[in-house]
């Protein structure tokens, strides 16, 4: 099994990419993602896939995100970025 790190998960690319992942979840696992500020969207992309750890633009966003976000860890900012980026299971 190949663990998966998108950065963009709400973008274009992104949401094709997780398409992927629902079509072969015995080969892909997201660990890790980042979004902006779509935090309706990044909600349901936690509830699906129960990543390690998200990355959200703005700091205030990650409150919203902890309420719902059971033991996924939710980062902010360019160093959330860069620990989604460079997350060791990925």
């Amino acid at each position: 099994m190949k663990n998966i790190s998108l950065l963009g998960a709400s973008g274009s690319i992104g949401t094709q990419t997780l398409d992927v992942l629902r079509s072969h979840p015995d080969q892909f696992r997201l660990v890790a993602f980042s979004v902006g500020k779509n935090i309706d969207y990044a909600v349901k992309v936690i509830q699906e896939f129960s990543p390690q750890i998200v990355s959200v633009q703005r700091e205030e966003d990650v409150l919203k995100l902890q309420s719902v976000s059971g033991n996924t860890k939710i980062v902010y900012g360019s160093e959330g970025l860069l620990e989604v980026a460079l997350h060791p299971d990925a």
